[in-house]
């Protein structure tokens, strides 16, 4: 999606995202995948703002390919957090779960932009 935004192709529809909101409805759409595995979700956004300026349907989907990421690799009966706060500069979403997590090879190019997966 990054490469879709960078060549003009995608355009971002930027509005007053509602962090609860937002939150909210990222979490129901992996609810059903959360219950089937038992795995909780919690959610600490007291440190968050209430609202901030980008697009709420990249920010629900980038929310969900995260979460759903994390039950997919979660233990059963485990817990997933996922975070939100306000920092001086903008806002930061974290999610964490206990997971396998990603080996050391692939972590050192895991952000690159169009590097090749295997």
């Amino acid at each position: 999606d990054l490469a879709t935004v960078d060549a003009g192709i995608m355009q971002l529809e930027i509005s007053e995202v509602h962090v609860d909101r937002t939150i909210a409805a990222a979490a129901e759409l992996v609810a059903d995948r959360l219950q089937e595995h038992s795995i909780r979700l919690e959610v600490d956004a007291a440190a968050a703002p209430k609202t901030f300026h980008g697009d709420e349907v990249r920010i629900r989907q980038i929310l969900y390919n995260l979460l759903s990421n994390a039950a997919n690799y979660a233990p059963e009966a485990s817990t997933i957090r996922l975070a939100c706060r306000q920092l001086a500069d903008g806002v930061e979403f974290s999610v964490h779960d206990d997971g396998p997590g990603m080996p050391p090879d692939v972590l050192d190019s895991v952000f690159r932009r169009f590097e090749p997966r295997t």
